[in-house]
């Protein structure tokens, strides 16, 4: 057994089982597990001591330490688990669910005999590829494997020399892990043959005996999986049965979620997060009854903490709920769990939803808190700067509950739910008690980190509401997200205008101002300040005021918002999942790839797998061809909008624009190489429909004659007008900086009367010779 001290395996099997519980206490690991335990037996059907015995003897080889180091050995503890006969059904448990495309159940289950946890759950309607999902909509049968996996046994094997298992730690999602009963120690329930499956699917029993009373028992435990038929809800239910002759306080406490799978698409990096849904604290909420999942989100590399060991190892458990903020701000959980790009998994606490109409019953009452339970794969690689160490961690979330009193020949629950599904309002509204504890929160169009707020979270609705109503109108995504980008733009185009034409005329009036800027350059080359005044003078009478520029430049600022929202709300949205462009044109050219799927790379030329990784660019499986476009559209873009020249540039503000210009024509698409083919779309329309707004405003411009010479001369302001004001104000703190400055020039009283005295005897010296 992989465990902090070591111990050999004893000849009995109930002395076995109460040395694993004793081990188990004694460890702080998240669930470090015998080789015998492990999740899918070689042969369902082999008897328990053939599966055992050969993981058995490798596990002895993983004994390093001398033996006077290990811990004393302790009396078995009161409770341990009473494993079932050959005769009961301990392995080989029937899944739950199924994987009909259009069926009532969403959700596929299959169980684990360790803690009867999950081993797998899949998604009925969601497929791995595009591909798979037009396959089975065509009615074709597509493998269990290709429906898209949210949650499996996290496995990490420790590998001999020779080839041979040392050891298996595992993290079982979903399964029970320990019963806590007051004053005694825990009782692990992970153990081999601890949980036998009854004549329902999905339901399960364990028993614990007390030693002290001759094996008499002492608690029957029962498990049972159900699922919500139409939506992704898991109801666990899990009641502990007292058998004892006294009142005793108990807690089971379960494995929730553990760490979902990476994302495909690699762009952007790795979006998976631990995610928290709380209510306010009574003084900002006192109604208790609004859920929000702002202050927490938590991207899954933050949550390892810090490494250990020189090794790159972390800490095997920690503490992630309550945390310091909601301890401060009084912060009660409702549901947490962990996401990806499109989908989630979160524990919340099962109640009716009937009840939730009354303040603060969508706490999780009976929770503790949420410990992380993390098991370190570590592995040692050479790079260009020598032998470093990875580690590739893999979390599960611990659910820690209350201790509830249980009576002589009483029950107690320790219910709670799940939901497991995409991250969609719509899909998470299908079940009524998902809908009244505010899960849909989860959904957060936010690529995180420090600048999280910079999404502008609250213009996302909006924009995709606006983009499904044209989805509902062309029946198309990538043709809505064009009308969308159209309709933005309609919209913001007064204020475009507004700004092109202030820049266009205050560079058109610096050009005319250039060459009286230039000899004063050349003639007060050697006096700064004085340059300054006459550079602002002559800039004052052109009517190039740079106030003007900067107030073009505002609302161009202002809109920066819009787009910056419409891009994550892009990225993240499921609903351009497996959507191909145009209604399918190009797959109907023999099945051409080329945008068969909004939320991945165009893929013009589909590799199948990738062939090389490249740095910026990340793993290349396709030639893609919308990155490209991009960069030509962005150079006629900087072409037709970068403002006239208004001053000779020195060397280095050339170099600084010659880098612009080559990070938004070359270096920008590379970045957007493996960026979702819709996101491309989204700017390729913007762009070019910046460049016919900005060639329609300027060519209104030119034909009106305001870009004229003769027209651009200021003229007076209207006496008190706005710009009449501003000028009497410019002008008036100028005189009072003139006034200032002489001043400070003036003697000082006692200098005058000095300087003064000094006059009158150099007069009478003169006088008098």
């Amino acid at each position: 057994m992989h465990c902090d001290r070591p111990a050999p395996f004893a000849g009995g099997l109930l002395v076995s089982i109460a040395l694993i519980a004793m081990l188990f206490a004694a460890s702080p690991r998240a669930l470090a597990q015998d080789a015998s335990e492990a999740t899918t037996p070689p042969d369902a059907s082999a008897d328990a001591s053939e599966i055992a015995a050969p993981e058995a003897d490798g596990q002895q080889e993983t004994v390093e330490e001398p033996p006077q180091a290990l811990e004393p050995v302790q009396e078995p503890p009161r409770f341990r688990v009473e494993p079932w006969t050959d005769a009961d059904r301990t392995f080989g448990f029937d899944p739950l669910g199924s994987l009909e495309i259009d069926g009532d159940d969403k959700l596929f289950i299959e169980f684990s005999s360790t803690g009867a946890g999950v081993d797998s759950i899949r998604l009925a309607d969601e497929l791995i590829s595009v591909d798979d999902d037009r396959a089975a909509r065509d009615g074709e049968d597509v493998p269990a494997e290709r429906h898209v996996q949210i949650q499996h046994t996290q496995l990490l094997e420790r590998v001999g020399a020779d080839g041979t298992i040392l050891s298996r730690e595992v993290i079982v999602p979903f399964s029970a892990y320990r019963l806590r009963v007051e004053g005694e120690r825990e009782v692990f329930l992970v153990g081999v043959r601890a949980w036998r499956q009854t004549e329902t699917p999905g339901e399960f029993e364990a028993r614990i005996v007390d030693t002290e009373n001759d094996n008499a028992p002492a608690f029957r435990i029962f498990r049972k999986f159900e699922l919500e038929s139409g939506a992704h809800e898991i109801r666990i239910t899990q009641r502990v049965e007292s058998l004892l002759d006294e009142p005793v306080r108990v807690a089971l406490d379960s494995i929730g979620p553990v760490d979902m799978p990476e994302d495909q698409l690699n762009y952007g990096g790795d979006k998976r997060r631990l995610r928290f849904g709380y209510l306010p604290g009574p003084a900002a909420d006192p109604t208790q009854m609004f859920v929000a999942a702002s202050d927490y989100l938590k991207p899954r590399h933050t949550a390892f903490g810090d490494s250990i060991d020189e090794r790159r190892n972390y800490a095997a458990s920690a503490e992630v709920w309550p945390n310091e903020n909601s301890r401060e701000k009084q912060h009660s959980l409702v549901w947490f769990g962990v996401t990806n790009r499109y989908f989630g998994v979160l524990a919340h606490e099962l109640v009716d939803p009937a009840t939730l109409t009354t303040a603060g019953s969508k706490a999780f009452d009976n929770l503790v808190s949420v410990q992380r339970l993390l098991i370190n794969n570590t592995r040692q690689r050479s790079g260009l700067f020598g032998t470093s160490w990875a580690n590739n961690a893999q979390i599960g979330l611990l659910l820690e509950m209350r201790q509830l009193e249980v009576a002589p020949g009483g029950s107690v629950s320790f219910d709670f739910g799940v939901y497991a599904g995409p991250k969609s309002k719509p899909i998470i509204r299908q079940s009524d008690l998902a809908a009244q504890l505010g899960i849909e929160e989860v959904v957060l169009y936010n690529f995180g980190g420090p600048c999280a707020f910079c999404t502008f979270e609250w213009l996302t609705g909006p924009l995709l509401g606006l983009l499904r109503i044209f989805h509902s109108l062309v029946s198309d995504w990538a043709i809505a997200i064009v009308l969308l980008v159209v309709c933005v733009r309609t919209i913001l185009h007064p204020v475009t205008r507004w700004a092109q034409v202030r820049m266009q005329i205050f560079g058109k009036r610096m050009q005319i101002a250039q060459p009286k800027l230039a000899r004063l350059k050349e003639k007060y080359k050697d006096d700064p300040k004085k340059m300054q005044e006459e550079t602002l003078r002559v800039m004052r009478t052109e009517g190039a005021n740079p106030a003007g520029c900067i107030g073009g430049m505002i609302p161009m600022l202002m809109q920066s918002p819009v787009w910056i929202a419409l891009y994550a709300t892009l990225y993240f949205v499921i609903d351009l999942r497996h959507e191909a462009a145009f209604f399918g044109v190009f797959q109907n050219i023999g099945g051409w790839d080329f945008l068969a799927d909004l939320s991945e790379p165009d893929r013009a030329i589909y590799f199948g797998r990738s062939i090389i990784e490249i740095p910026l660019m990340g793993a290349i499986s396709s030639f893609n061809i919308l990155p490209l476009i991009l960069g030509v559209v962005f150079f006629l873009q900087q072409k037709y909008l970068t403002p006239p020249q208004t001053a000779t540039l020195t060397p280095e503000q050339e170099s600084q624009q010659k880098i612009m210009k080559f990070m938004m024509v070359v270096m920008f698409p590379i970045f957007m190489y493996n960026a979702p083919s819709g996101l491309a779309l989204y700017f390729i329309t913007n762009s070019t429909l910046g460049i016919l707004e900005s060639r329609w405003i300027r060519g209104g411009l030119e034909k009106s004659g305001r870009l004229d010479e003769e027209n651009l001369r200021p003229k007076p302001p209207k006496p008190g007008g706005f710009m009449s004001k501003l000028q009497e104000m410019a002008q008036r703190q100028q005189d009072l900086k003139a006034m200032r400055e002489a001043q400070a020039n003036m003697p000082k009283p006692g200098e005058r009367q000095t300087s003064q005295r000094k006059g009158q005897q150099q007069a009478r010296r003169y006088k008098k010779r």
